[in-house]
């Protein structure tokens, strides 16, 4: 297992290309034996990337927060982020 801490900037006007954050600090735990990103959302762990096409998230019932979670840190004016695989995708 790691630990990532990531604690707040002490000097954020010194800061290139980032918009200020909302938290204040925030950690990771990264688990050696998963692979690729998984989300816990009333349990079990479902993995976010496709195993057999890794550039494809899969669909999952709470997709949206996921999309305006990752469209907000990384396109915050250009626009949706992610698009997901859908059944009607395809391969």
């Amino acid at each position: 297992m790691s630990l990532n801490y990531y604690p707040s900037c002490p000097r954020p006007e010194l800061t290139i290309g980032l918009q200020g954050h909302s938290d204040a600090s925030g950690f990771s735990i990264l688990m050696q034996d998963c692979f690729g990103l998984q989300v816990l959302k009333d349990a079990p762990l479902k993995a976010l990337v496709d195993n057999e096409h890794p550039a494809m998230y899969r669909e999952f019932k709470f997709e949206e927060n996921f999309e305006f979670f990752f469209s907000s840190l990384l396109t915050r004016k250009t626009g949706r982020a992610l698009s997901s695989h859908s059944r009607n995708t395809p391969h």
